[in-house]
């Protein structure tokens, strides 16, 4: 058996080592070893074999040290404005990796923007201000994509034109050169909701309220769509009254509640995002409904844990958005550094359904 002293003593296996063990430049090893283009399999597959018989492992720490810092921002929603109902757990899901990886010489920026006239034009607005005050190539970005109009898409293509690597999280675009998109799929979580509410209602009749959230955005539509294709489907006796984002939280609140009072026999309601939670509970408890209509939220925070522990809310579907944070700079970070991307251009992050029970084993992630 080999010492500890005798393994700290091995010599460090350099890619000039594995070129003359190889007989290949060190060029070509450089482009074998860092998954580049323009070489055969069967010649990547040598070097790669060399490489392992001499035991190497590409230091990407020392390389960090010996370059300049990389730059990757997120642009989201200002998570102690309207994003602190669901964007708020994704950041510190990104900052949690980010941490990890800190040593990699890596520098996070944190662009957030405010609603403006709307959502879409906040994150537009913060998008070119990074575009324009950048004094170099941005080499990662990570963003949950309002819409898909085509000033949005615009934006995004210059990014990856200059060599920005892309991650998106929640609505894709697929039309923009990009990496992946982590996401659920969110017609599976409409889907998910509408079981959940049919065994909860049982034989029950009447209507559902759903609290439709944003149509611009396909997160919120898929979910939305999930969510009626399933009630047509089990519980076609089951009327679904759909409810679209208002301007902001005060106008969505006055439309359901206008809607709860046009309308007796709602015995059920559902929101498809976060921040209508609230709104959605608000305007049945200010009705006198709240003993009459089960609700569903969507995402677990300080204030939807609250309403499960005193029963306003039946359930919370959990989107997970911790973990979306948490693999979109994982992901980034692998491509930029180590330039190895995802086999596929989705990936899933699990969802769970929360009740008052098993409530106590999500809070570490509030």
């Amino acid at each position: 058996m080999e010492s500890m002293k005798d393994n700290s003593e091995k010599k460090l296996v350099t890619i000039k080592d594995i070129a003359e063990k190889s007989g290949y430049s060190i060029a070509t090893v450089h482009r074998a070893l860092n998954h580049k283009g323009g070489l055969s399999e069967e010649t990547r597959m040598k070097i790669l074999n060399v490489a392992n018989d001499l035991n190497y492992t590409n230091n990407y720490i020392a390389s960090a040290l010996s370059r300049k810092s990389i730059d990757i921002a997120i642009v989201l929603p200002n998570p102690q404005g309207f994003g602190k109902y669901y964007f708020s757990y994704m950041i510190k899901g990104i900052r949690n990796c980010y941490e990890e990886l800190y040593s990699y010489n890596i520098n996070l920026l944190e662009c957030y923007y405010d609603k403006e006239e709307s959502e879409e034009e906040g994150q537009i607005k913060r998008l070119q201000q990074l575009y324009f005050e950048k004094d170099h190539v941005l080499q990662g970005l990570i963003i949950a994509p309002i819409s898909n109009s085509g000033v949005l898409v615009k934006t995004l293509q210059a990014f990856a034109r200059e060599g920005t690597k892309i991650v998106f999280i929640d609505d894709d675009l697929p039309e923009v050169n990009r990496i992946c998109c982590v996401a659920p799929s969110d017609e599976y979580i409409g889907n998910l909701g509408a079981e959940l509410m049919s065994h909860m209602l049982k034989k029950q009749d009447g209507k559902i309220l759903l609290a439709a959230g944003n149509p611009a955005q396909s997160a919120h539509t898929l979910n939305a769509k999930g969510f009626i294709s399933y009630m047509k489907q089990y519980r076609p006796d089951i009327e679904v009254i759909v409810a679209e984002d208002g301007r902001d939280a005060q106008a969505s609140y006055q439309n359901l509640k206008k809607l709860l009072h046009e309308t007796d026999d709602i015995v059920a309601a559902y929101s498809v995002r976060a921040k209508n939670s609230i709104p959605l509970c608000r305007a049945i408890q200010d009705t006198g409904r709240i003993d009459d209509i089960s609700i569903i939220g969507s995402d677990l925070f300080l204030e939807t844990e609250e309403l499960l522990e005193s029963g306003v809310l039946s359930a919370v579907i959990y989107k997970n958005p911790y973990q979306k944070g948490y693999r979109a700079f994982q992901i980034l970070f692998d491509a930029v550094i180590k330039n190895i991307s995802p086999k596929e251009e989705l990936i899933y992050v699990p969802i769970s359904i929360i009740l008052r029970s098993n409530l106590r084993f999500y809070k570490e992630f509030i």
